[in-house]
């Protein structure tokens, strides 16, 4: 590895070299007019552990297996003599940013088992700034061009094989700068009079609508201002084993001028404008990338990283007993029916809501198509089934058209009407509708049940499947004092009926 330029001059210098990024509006009209098309990222399907070369090996990718990427814009030694150097630039380097690339990229992976996806720019940023736009970053020289699509090629590979395997995850851009003292921050695309408001304020939709952080903002469960400086953010983690990191619960506001609050590669690769990877930029201090201070950082960054994104994705990275990645974006591990839902959508046996990220969608009601599709698959496999059942509301070409008239020629969910036959496949499925599709298809439940009262059921046989229901704890009462309800009309959620289904085929 090439001694990068830069590393020897003295730290102010380096310093007033760094300089920040473009305006958040400027930097998404750019960004729209540099977008790669995922079907031009050099046909993606990379095996984990592979490493890939751009064009001329100026940008290299090494692909990973977590929802982690690690992106080094500006340590390349390449100074090829066919690209020209880059005039009226920024054109030094960041002193052991591509050492922090590896060997972060290599902690991480002893600590899960599993490699982190890495992208770095092997030029000199007297070549090339991979950290701008295209126009600006390559100045329209086209062995430059080639490598800042490349590099950002890889990026959105990356993107697309986080978002197929975990739905979601987290693009750390790595630099370094010459700032004295002991220091990393953390950029969201915020800047430090955006800080300065109060958590109440930073939690508000006009903060998300600039924060690098916004899809797991906007679909986490954990507030925005706790994302960027609460005790499990980056910095509060960071905090935690004794560096000083900002934003965070002790430095909530950056202390210093410039804050580096991100640059090119978080706002065109994180979520701000789209998507479901987030982002952040770290700028580490020169102080603690010395050889001696290295290792010790190198530890805490990885296992702040990892802290970070198993509490506010609901992952479990470092757990080699527990499934990585939820099946679904929407259901945490940390949601009462995950274990339910990864279990059977291991077997095949659920429809999500969504794809790209696979959704789940647990609280919506569950319609009687899913419901007829879920249970058919689960007793039967995931095989379509034939029918010749007529429904009036149900085309036989439609794909749940068989699983409709299986369940119904089974007896477990019951026409809407009959004469004209409708199944009424998009209407949800009810509670007592619940309760009949779980003892027809486990019988065994009316006997161990006994005799019961429902108070919101008319006795009869929908009483006694209701009682049984409520007693195997199949379905939780709507009501319990002074008598036990069922409140039969109402809708089953996807996430009740997953949970349905796991328990009666125990």
């Amino acid at each position: 590895m090439q001694l990068q330029a830069g590393a020897d001059r003295p730290r102010g210098e380096l310093y007033r070299m760094k300089v920040l990024g473009l305006p958040a509006l400027l930097l998404a009209l750019l960004a729209a007019l540099s977008v790669i098309p995922l079907d031009e990222v050099h046909g993606g399907g990379y095996a984990p552990g592979e490493t890939v070369l751009g064009h001329g090996g100026f940008a290299e990718y090494q692909v990973g297996d977590l929802p982690i990427i690690l992106s080094v814009p500006h340590g390349g030694p390449l100074r090829p003599a066919e690209i020209p150097d880059r005039s009226q630039a920024v054109v030094d380097n960041d002193p052991y940013v591509d050492e922090l690339g590896k060997e972060l990229a290599a902690e991480i992976e002893r600590l899960t088992g599993r490699p982190v996806h890495l992208v770095v720019n092997q030029l000199h940023r007297s070549k090339l700034d991979a950290n701008r736009t295209r126009l600006d970053g390559a100045r329209r020289d086209p062995a430059a061009t080639l490598a800042w699509e490349d590099y950002h090629g890889f990026l959105l590979a990356a993107e697309q094989a986080i978002i197929e395997g975990c739905g979601r995850g987290l693009l750390i851009d790595l630099h370094t700068n010459g700032r004295e003292g002991y220091r990393v921050e953390f950029g969201y695309g915020l800047t430090a009079a955006d800080l300065q408001a109060d958590d109440e304020h930073l939690n508000r939709e006009a903060y998300l609508r600039r924060s690098t952080l916004r899809a797991l903002a906007s679909h986490g469960p954990t507030a925005h201002a706790d994302l960027i400086r609460g005790p499990l953010s980056l910095g509060g983690l960071m905090t935690s084993i004794g560096y000083a990191a900002e934003p965070s619960p002790q430095r909530r506001v950056p202390d210093g001028d410039p804050y580096f609050n991100g640059g090119y590669t978080v706002y065109r690769h994180g979520s701000l404008y789209g998507g479901w990877v987030d982002a952040v930029q770290v700028e580490v201090s020169y102080d603690l990338l010395r050889p001696a201070a290295r290792a010790n950082l190198i530890r805490g960054l990885a296992a702040a990283t990892l802290t970070f994104v198993d509490a506010v994705y609901g992952f479990k990275l470092t757990d080699p007993a527990a499934a990585d990645c939820p099946a679904f974006v929407d259901v945490p591990f940390t949601h009462p029916a995950s274990a339910a839902i990864q279990r059977l959508n291991g077997e095949g046996v659920l429809t999500a809501c969504g794809s790209s990220p696979r959704r789940y969608c647990p609280w919506d009601p569950v319609t009687r198509a899913d419901a007829a599709v879920m249970s058919v698959r689960q007793a039967e496999g995931s095989g379509i089934p034939s029918s010749r059942v007529l429904f009036t509301d149900l085309p036989l070409g439609r794909w749940d058209a068989g699983y409709a008239g299986r369940a119904w020629s089974q007896g477990w969910i019951g026409a809407c009407a009959e004469d004209p036959l409708r199944f009424c496949p998009e209407a949800p499925l009810t509670r007592q509708q619940a309760a009949h599709l779980a003892v027809s298809r486990k019988p065994s439940l009316l006997g161990a049940a006994g005799m019961g009262i429902v108070a919101d059921v008319s006795p009869g046989a929908a009483a006694h499947e209701a009682f049984a229901a409520l007693h195997a704890g199949l379905l939780l009462p709507c009501r319990v004092a002074p008598e036990v309800h069922l409140c039969p009309q109402q809708p089953v959620t996807r996430a009740e009926l997953a949970q349905l289904l796991a328990a009666i085929d125990n």
